[in-house]
């Protein structure tokens, strides 16, 4: 018999002494039952997620939960919802989670004359603009129930969020104080932060101490405040009437309007002239001489058009014939648009819609001589380029057969690429067949005209393009361009373009 050594005696004790291993000797207990905590295992969409471990038989061990907050698998593209659930965007999911790869667009027409609630106007509404993504729309109404306490019986200037669905009235106090007379005419930034409008209030600002007379403020909806903008260098307040619809420029620094004051800057002819106030520089510009009207700022804020009705000005139009100009804030210049080949004037009234940045012009005009074979014996749309100088007409079908009534408003994307206009008759699209106002997009460089309201059952007219070319606001004075219209007044609808 062999003799066990001490350390095997002591080995076959703790085995039992049959060398099995007992409940006595498994591993030691690092938790209690039941507990869980973070692990370590890799888990989820993208793996960057985490398996919890619960405490099992003293031991941690991978739970079936992930603590992934991953919505998505990178680099997946989807669609989804936008603006309250009236728009429609592209989504990439980019670490994890949703984004947005392109700009909201409308699932169809929406009704923005309406309250915060959705109730209609009880009022006709009108003079929509657009901001460049066409997600603020700013409007003016007589309408009593938009915002609560409307009781001033006037105009007053709206602004419509649709992300949101928020409606704003911008023409009164941020303390709920409204204006004691008609404001109109609203134009918006870009980022539809700023809304530039004329009023005829007196109790809008303490520094509004011209009586009666109509003054251009500047609306922020960041802060609720407002800016008296017809103001000269000086920051005195002007002495006449100012408005004609204000004009403001993209980043909403630059506002264009009229007035028939003397002092910005004094003036000795008490006549309309167009004025440019830089906000940001506090200064005050006259850039037009005596009889100036209804101007037009570019986006970027360079260049003016504006109208002139009597001799005056860079050129000597024929009295009561309005020519059509442009001023370069950068050098200066003002050049006559209304002219033909020869540089004779235009024969005819001629009335400027909009600008681009680069100083071409889009106008309609009862002219017959700006361009070769004008015999249709109506207004016409026309677009200036700038740097060749030429005139070419835009409102034509896209075979080229000429608008068979007249042609009234238009609006043009800031390249200029897309210009929206108004237009009567029926000879400009095929799906045209009610003789009534329509709105048409003209694509400038593939030559195309579209009617966008050919399923209206009235006029439809103020047209207004967001500068993406994806949507137009513009006043209906039917009900059926957008669902649910009901009230019987003319209102703004917003649709997609695409």
């Amino acid at each position: 018999m062999r003799i066990l050594s001490f350390l095997s005696l002591l080995a076959l004790t703790a085995c039992g002494g049959d060398g099995t291993t007992d409940d006595s000797g498994s591993e030691p207990a690092v938790c209690d039952d039941g507990d869980t905590q973070a692990g370590s295992t890799a888990c989820g969409l993208n793996d960057r997620g985490t398996l919890d471990e619960v405490c099992s038989g003293g031991q941690w061990t991978d739970s079936d939960t992930c603590d992934d907050a991953d919505e998505c698998e990178d680099d997946a593209t989807d669609t989804a919802a936008c603006w309250e659930g009236v728009g429609t965007w592209d989504v990439v999911c980019t670490t994890g989670a949703w984004v947005p790869s392109s700009d909201c667009v409308l699932d169809g027409p929406v009704l923005a004359s309406s309250a915060t609630d959705g109730t209609q106007a009880d009022a006709q509404t009108m003079a929509p603009a657009l901001s460049a993504d066409g997600s603020v729309v700013v409007f003016h109404s007589l309408a009593t129930n938009l915002v609560a306490g409307d009781t001033n019986g006037a105009h007053d200037v709206f602004r419509h969020d649709l992300k949101t669905g928020e409606t704003t009235r911008v023409s009164a106090l941020a303390s709920g104080t409204e204006g004691n007379g008609h404001a109109m005419w609203g134009d918006v930034s870009a980022d539809g932060r700023y809304v530039a409008f004329g009023s005829r209030a007196t109790n809008l600002l303490t520094t509004d101490v011209n009586a009666t007379a109509w003054d251009v403020f500047r609306y922020d909806a960041d802060t609720g405040a407002l800016e008296l903008v017809s103001v000269n260098s000086d920051g005195d307040q002007a002495n006449g009437s100012s408005g004609d619809p204000p004009a403001m420029s993209d980043d909403g620094r630059y506002v264009a309007f009229t007035s028939a004051s003397t002092n910005l800057p004094v003036d000795v002819a008490n006549t309309f002239h167009v004025y440019l106030r830089d906000i940001d520089s506090g200064t005050t510009t006259r850039i037009s001489d005596s009889n100036g009207v209804s101007p037009v700022i570019s986006p970027n804020g360079r260049f003016v058009s504006f109208q002139i009705s009597v001799a005056s000005g860079a050129r000597a139009p024929e009295l009561g014939v309005a020519q059509l100009y442009v001023y370069d804030t950068q050098d200066q210049s003002t050049t006559q648009v209304s002219v033909d080949g020869t540089g004779a004037d235009a024969d005819g009234s001629s009335y400027g819609m909009s600008i681009t940045n680069d100083g071409d012009v889009v106008f309609y005009s009862q002219a017959t001589n700006l361009v070769a074979n004008d015999v249709n014996g109506n207004n016409d749309l026309f677009y200036w380029d700038k740097s060749a100088d030429t005139i070419t007409i835009e409102s034509v079908a896209t075979d080229g057969t000429a608008a068979n009534d007249h042609v009234f408003e238009a609006d043009a994307t800031p390249d200029g690429s897309l210009v929206l206009f108004r237009a009567g008759g029926t000879s400009l699209a095929a799906d045209v067949t009610q003789w009534f106002d329509h709105l048409y997009l003209r694509d400038v460089a593939a030559g195309t005209t579209v009617a966008i309201t050919s399923d209206a059952d009235s006029s439809a007219r103020e047209p207004s393009v967001s500068a993406d070319g994806r949507h137009v606001a513009l006043t209906a004075d039917g009900s059926t361009l957008a669902t649910h219209d009901t009230n019987g007044v003319a209102d703004i609808v917003v649709m997609p373009l695409d």
